[in-house]
């Protein structure tokens, strides 16, 4: 009886300890970035590193490029595939094969990654955050693609100061040598095409980083078109004028972009910048269980899976009743579900108890504009109070509009005026913004501009 005894507590004894553990969280949040992951503790401090160190890299060398997000972007490390594989794109309804991806829910921009790839795992990094920093309604895709590409392989110097950009990617290489889309179909791909990891999606790849790469080291123009073609699709230009106008006829961009890789491509550029890249990261700290179920559900949202997004949410509240980013996503998810009035509770919440937040006090005025009460004056005075000393001269057009949207139901026109021209200098073709200050022209008695807003706006598409 004793052996048995002896037996069954070595048996348990045995399965406690072979039992799988619950893999450790780790969060850092640097200036920029919250870096969160179930990777190694020193692996989630890198990638924050890195993510910093690279912002301030193409801050300076990468035309346009501006973080427009309301919210630092949110960054998930995996520390193996099987982590990560629940929380990818799904193709033909099975996780993608996709080693990172970036996907972003108006303004809060959020990456997902695995880290178990050795280097392609940082250039997946560099490519993903290229996304964040160089994007817009009408960039197309090959432009977007191309450009984080040829931006993925930044190399900063040991110096800090000698930046090695466009270095070649050897599968891109390898894959030109024996494939390629006619340029036309290349440009033909929309914005929103499901591009994979699968024989043309790597010819795709490969050749929108040889485009961007003949642009910017091999032709006349050093790149220069780049800028020039985006600031016309901004202007509401058809995107090929657009493109034959700034860049040039397909046929003969084919000609020279197939004479470019052929003939070997140019080596990367050193670049040496005016000063030292310095980054100071604080140390990783070990997430609550709360925080990594908030994440859980953010990253279902932000893949428009709403019922599992809820699941995670409601287990977040669960634990920690106030935890803002748990009540930040819960308001965000009400509101594309339509319910913008189950939205006001969550965001309130979240303004009630944490330091001020763009992000919310924006999304609390959206919703309260929706949910519109002449009445109810209030409402529209506390959403005012909450977004107004968020909005700098700086600010982007859209909550720039949308306080421009309180100001006019509060009578304040002039300053309505001022706002909603500032916002259409940020982006000149935002309908709701042109109708918004022709409601104000009207209010003023200025009928003939208010009537010259709203044929510029077109009419409901």
């Amino acid at each position: 009886m004793r052996r048995l005894v002896a037996l069954a507590v070595v048996s348990i004894l045995v399965g406690a300890w072979s039992a799988p553990r619950a893999p450790q969280w780790f969060r850092v949040q640097s200036r920029h970035f919250i870096v969160s992951g179930d990777a190694r503790q020193d692996e989630v401090r890198e990638v924050a590193f890195l993510l910093e160190m690279f912002r301030d890299v193409f801050a300076r060398v990468l035309p346009g490029a501006r973080d427009r997000s309301l919210l630092p972007p949110f960054v998930v490390v995996f520390g193996s595939d099987r982590s990560f594989e629940p929380y990818k794109p799904t193709l033909n309804g099975k996780p993608a094969p996709v080693g990172g991806y970036v996907v972003r829910e108006p303004q809060i921009p959020c990456m997902a990654l695995r880290l178990d790839r050795g280097g392609e795992s940082y250039r997946t990094i560099f490519h993903e955050y290229a996304h964040v920093l160089f994007d817009g309604p009408r960039i197309p895709l090959w432009l977007r693609e191309g450009v984080a590409e040829y931006y993925s392989t930044t190399l900063l110097n040991h110096d800090r100061r000698r930046v090695l950009l466009g270095a070649p990617v050897a599968p891109h290489v390898a894959r030109l040598s024996r494939d390629f889309l006619p340029l036309p179909e290349l440009l033909s791909i929309t914005r929103n095409a499901k591009i994979w990891n699968d024989e043309k999606g790597r010819t795709f790849y490969a050749e929108s980083w040889a485009m961007v790469h003949y642009l910017i080291r091999g032709s006349a123009a050093h790149g220069a078109q780049i800028p020039l073609f985006v600031q016309r699709l901004a202007e509401g230009r058809d995107e090929r004028e657009a493109f034959e106008e700034t860049i040039g006829a397909p046929q003969a961009v084919e000609r020279d972009l197939l004479r470019y890789i052929r003939g070997g491509m140019r080596s990367p550029d050193e670049v040496l910048l005016p000063d030292q890249v310095l980054v100071d990261i604080p140390p990783t700290r070990r997430m609550l269980p709360a925080e990594v179920e908030a994440t859980f559900g953010r990253l279902q949202f932000q893949l428009q899976r709403d019922d599992e997004a809820l699941a995670h949410l409601e287990a977040a509240l669960r634990l920690e009743p106030t935890l803002a980013e748990a009540q930040t996503i819960l308001g965000l998810l009400r509101m594309r579900q339509g319910r913008p009035g189950d939205a006001i509770g969550p965001f309130k919440a979240v303004l009630a108890g944490s330091p001020p937040n763009l992000l919310v006090a924006h999304n609390y005025a959206v919703v309260i504009l929706d949910t519109y009460d002449p009445g109810r004056p209030a409402q529209v005075e506390a959403a005012y109070a909450a977004l107004a000393p968020l909005i700098g001269p700086d600010a982007a057009a859209e909550p720039m509009a949308v306080l421009g949207a309180l100001a006019s139901r509060l009578g304040r026109l002039d300053e309505a005026e001022r706002l909603l021209r500032r916002a259409l200098e940020r982006s000149p073709a935002r309908r709701p913004t042109l109708l918004e200050l022709a409601d104000v022209y009207m209010k003023l008695g200025r009928l003939d501009e208010a009537r010259r807003l709203r044929e510029e706006a077109g009419p409901d598409r």
